[in-house]
């Protein structure tokens, strides 16, 4: 699950972001993380979800998406919140009982 705006993802944010002066490089966006792992899913899931939102609304996205994306990340604004678990149906309602 991806923790994101409420609000236009595209209007308030994203537009203009990117045009400031860079204070963070790669290594550090994924120290902030957890790792690289973590930063790859977040960044892929945040690509995904603005992807559907521009389909949706018919809006252009911007050609540098994925250095917004890391200053979304940068400025703690998404984060990545760990799947929960599939569980198989003993472990949802215990042991059968055996007559």
């Amino acid at each position: 699950m991806i923790s994101t705006f409420t609000q236009d993802p595209i209007g308030g944010r994203i537009a203009g972001m990117v045009d400031e002066k860079k204070d963070h490089n790669i290594d550090d966006v994924a120290k902030k993380v957890g790792g690289r792992f973590r930063l790859t899913v977040l960044v892929q899931k945040r690509f995904k979800e603005l992807n559907e939102w521009s389909l949706e609304t018919g809006k252009k996205l911007p050609r540098d998406l994925i250095e917004a994306i890391l200053k979304e990340i940068w400025e703690g604004a998404i984060e990545l919140h760990a799947e929960p678990k599939e569980m198989t149906a003993e472990q949802l309602l215990g042991p059968k009982d055996e007559d």
